[in-house]
C-alpha cells in the first residue's frame, strides 16, 4: 500500500463492532433501543467478512470498504428489527386488550348474583344470604 495505514491491521472483531454499532446509532436514533439485536447482526456480518477474506483488513481497507460494506448490509436489519419491534409492540398491546375483554367476560358471568360462583357458595353460606 501506499499510505502510511495500510501496513497496521485493522480493528479486532470487538473493536469493529463497536465503531459500527456507534456508527449506526448516530445515523439511525431509534436503534439504541434494540442494541442487543443490532449487535448480534453486527457479530454476523464481521464473521463472515472474516471468513471471506481472513480478517477484517488494514487499517485502510477497514475505513475505505470494509466497514461501509458492513453498514450497507445492516441498512435492511435495521429496518427489519424496527418493524418487528413494532410488531411486537402492538401484539402486546392486542392481548392485553383482548385479556381485559375475557377477564371482564368471566367475571361478569361467574360472580353476578345467580352467576356459577353465587350457586357454589349458596350452601355454604345460606344463613347469610336467608337473612
Amino acid at each position: 500500500m501506499l499510505d502510511h495505514y495500510g501496513s497496521y491491521p485493522g480493528p479486532s472483531k470487538e473493536s469493529g463492532c463497536d465503531e459500527i454499532f456507534t456508527t449506526m446509532i448516530t445515523r439511525h436514533n431509534s436503534a439504541i433501543r434494540h442494541e442487543r439485536q443490532m449487535r448480534y447482526h453486527i457479530n454476523k456480518i464481521i464473521d463472515t467478512e472474516i471468513v471471506k477474506y481472513g480478517g477484517l483488513g488494514s487499517y485502510t481497507g477497514w475505513n475505505v470498504t470494509t466497514r461501509f460494506q458492513i453498514m450497507k448490509q445492516m441498512k435492511p436489519k435495521i429496518s427489519l428489527i424496527e418493524r418487528s419491534a413494532s410488531l411486537w409492540k402492538k401484539l402486546r398491546i392486542f392481548t392485553r386488550v383482548i385479556g381485559k375483554f375475557i377477564v371482564a367476560k368471566n367475571i361478569r358471568f361467574m360472580y353476578r348474583p345467580g352467576g356459577d360462583y353465587m350457586l357454589q357458595i349458596e350452601e355454604k353460606y345460606r344463613d347469610t344470604f336467608n337473612s
